[in-house]
């Protein structure tokens, strides 16, 4: 990918440092990395392919060569950690307008990190963070976004298969495709990212970005299984998903009739 160009409709925003790689490890690694010898906020690296791309929960995220958009931005927000799953939230909305806007697609966000076109997967997001010493308050965030912009040839493999899907698995991806959505989902990603630092923690509710996520929800209406420790089967819990709340939880019933409000981290939800 060009660093420039002269397409205002590629411009980034300037406040964004690129870095275009043709292939890396992992953009999150590597941002890791920057962030931790002192690059600013604004930080963004893109790669055609990750060799070792990662997921949630340290699960691989296949990247294959020119097929998809991989890209990590630091961030440096001054919150705590709590706080911090509106990144995620932000960003999840923030690509979803992104890709409506360039391509005319209209994904819905499965909580809490996922983005689905019809019942593929084709975006994955990975806020990974580090603390302040001695504090809760962040020292920086690496945001990754993964978008599946064509299917791989022989299609996915591993984890991937029957799961992944990709914006135009027909591979009729226009040109200039990750230009356009890339300056797309970082113009409305730094968008949110300042309403969300100018907040209190009180005010999540009041976000504009909120009321988009909670209409998008992939898994409305769903019978899902809660667990609280991904390797453990028995740790499994069924349930139904009703909604997701003003600060961005998911509201589940159970067997019994009850309802909980889930919170990111505490359980991995998968469909039953």
């Amino acid at each position: 990918m060009d660093k420039t160009t002269t397409d205002a409709s590629f411009a980034l925003p300037s406040r964004i440092h690129l870095l275009a790689r043709d292939t890396v490890t992992s953009t999150n690694l590597l941002v890791k990395e920057l962030a931790q010898q002192g690059a600013p906020e604004g930080t963004l690296m893109t790669a055609l392919e990750q060799t070792h791309g990662r997921g949630r929960l340290g699960r691989r995220f296949e990247s294959p060569s020119g097929t998809g958009l991989y890209f990590t931005l630091l961030l440096r927000p001054d919150m705590t950690l709590a706080q911090s799953l509106q990144i995620t939230i932000l960003a999840a909305v923030a690509v979803a307008e992104g890709i409506e806007a360039t391509t005319g697609l209209r994904p819905e966000i499965k909580w809490v990190n996922d983005l689905y076109l019809g019942d593929r997967k084709i975006c994955g997001i990975l806020a990974e963070s580090s603390l302040r010493p001695g504090t809760d308050r962040l020292a920086f965030t690496a945001l990754g976004i993964g978008i599946n912009l064509e299917e791989p040839e022989g299609g996915y493999t591993g984890t991937a298969a029957g799961i992944a899907g990709s914006l135009y698995p027909h591979g009729e991806a226009p040109d200039n495709l990750r230009q356009m959505l890339l300056a797309a989902i970082t113009d409305r990603l730094l968008a949110y990212y300042d309403e969300l630092c100018a907040a209190g923690p009180d005010s999540f509710g009041e976000l504009s970005y909120i009321a988009r996520y909670r209409a998008s929800d992939f898994l409305f209406g769903k019978d899902v299984w809660l667990l609280g420790d991904i390797t453990d089967p028995n740790s499994a819990r069924p349930a139904h998903a009703v909604a997701i709340d003003e600060c961005g939880r998911l509201i589940v019933t159970l067997p019994d009739g009850s309802t909980e409000a889930v919170a990111s981290g505490d359980v991995t939800v998968r469909i039953r």
